[in-house]
């Protein structure tokens, strides 16, 4: 089990609780847990980085996807939109199971083993026979003669010797991986857009920020990496955080981030208001898109614009003139460091029932009155004619 670390409130603490929570590369064992430290920022919406660099965690036991769940989230509750550009750090405390897989089921690690065949030939001895035959002739004293044949059987062996034993056992190792990809590589949130046919890349940060938070996910789950660098960074120019991607067979390789420094610029391209006499748009900094129910005859919107950061943020407003009905009028605010903030107003006019009524009005009477004058004329002339 891992040790814990004291502290007073998860979701709100100081950098330095937060940094010594956090952990770094670690091989984990059995029923575990596992700290991260998060540093959340502002911009509209909450966005949570990692502080810890080398942040890693897998199972001595080779479980590739053990069970986890998050035993306490202390960032939960920064999530979604939000108003204040002030930096939180929370923690979470991730539970590791490294006995089970991902789906809760018990996880057992596979050998692969092949056994030869084992094949033995026996001696075997073969008796052959051989019989040799003599004649011998006798003749007795009667004058008779006896034919005696004697016959000598004599057993040979021969031995046919054919004895092979085969016997082995082999055991089949997968090789190893030598994938030193990167899928992905973000600093402090923002993804660079990395790719494996580059190494050296170039990075710009403000004077007086001394670490950077350097987050990669690799092609291969067996490989691992070590960052140097991206904390203690001086504010002079010769900066680089150095990154080592090692396989699982050993190869390696190495990704170089230069970097520079300049002046910090604000960010901040919002809205404190945008303000107009005749009408209300019920404004929220937050909310970029409104709609705006204007008189029939407005041509243009009388607008007073406050960006929020008035001394650096600049603003230029465009399609505010021959309003129609739907017309866009957007507000572009551009903050220090060239961050663009979009705000749109979109026109809906009041509709034109009554000068349509108005209209059908004078034409109904006109024609009623060139009704009754064609009725009149065509009364005074009925006996101006006689017909046969």
């Amino acid at each position: 089990m891992s040790p814990v670390v004291a502290l007073a409130d998860a979701s709100s603490v100081s950098v330095a609780e937060c940094m010594a929570y956090g952990q770094s590369n670690r091989k984990l064992t059995g029923d575990s847990h596992y700290y991260y430290c998060y540093r959340a920022t502002c911009n509209g919406t909450y966005q949570l980085a990692n502080m810890i660099l080398s942040s890693r965690y897998s199972c001595s036991n080779g479980n590739p996807q053990p069970y986890t769940k998050w035993a306490m989230d202390g960032c939960s509750i920064y999530s979604g939109s939000c108003s204040t550009n002030d930096a939180r750090y929370c923690e979470r405390d991730l539970e590791v199971n490294c006995d089970l897989k991902s789906d809760g089921s018990p996880y057992v690690a596979s050998t692969t083993t092949t056994a030869g065949s084992a094949t033995t030939t026996t001696n075997r001895v073969t008796a052959g026979t051989t019989t040799n035959q003599a004649t011998t002739k006798k003749t007795t004293g009667s004058g008779t003669t006896r034919v005696i044949i004697a016959r000598t059987t004599t057993q040979a062996a021969t031995e046919s010797t054919r004895a092979v034993v085969s016997t082995d056992t082999t055991t089949t190792t997968a090789s190893k991986s030598s994938n030193t990809g990167i899928e992905s590589l973000t600093i402090n949130g923002t993804n660079i857009g990395y790719s494996n046919d580059k190494s050296e890349y170039t990075i710009k940060l403000p004077y007086g920020l001394s670490y950077v938070d350097v987050q990669l996910t690799l092609s291969d789950d067996k490989a691992t990496y070590n960052i140097n660098g991206a904390s203690n960074i001086s504010d002079d120019e010769s900066n680089q955080i150095v990154i080592d991607v090692t396989a699982e067979d050993g190869s390696t390789k190495e990704v170089i981030i230069n970097v520079h420094r300049y002046s910090g610029e604000s960010n901040d391209c919002t809205l404190a208001n945008i303000y107009m006499e005749d009408y209300d748009l019920n404004f929220d900094a937050n909310t970029y898109e409104y709609k705006l129910r204007v008189k029939n005859n407005t041509k243009t919107l009388d607008l007073e614009v406050v960006p929020t950061d008035a001394l650096h943020a600049k603003y230029e407003v465009a399609d505010n003139n021959a309003l129609q009905n739907n017309s866009v009028v957007t507000i572009n605010v551009k903050a220090e460091d060239g961050t663009l903030c979009v705000y749109k107003i979109t026109v809906k006019k009041t509709g034109n029932l009554w000068l349509i009524i108005l209209i059908i009005i004078i034409i109904v009477a006109a024609l009623a009155g060139g009704g009754y004058a064609a009725f009149r004329y065509i009364k005074r002339s009925k006996n101006r004619y006689k017909y046969e």
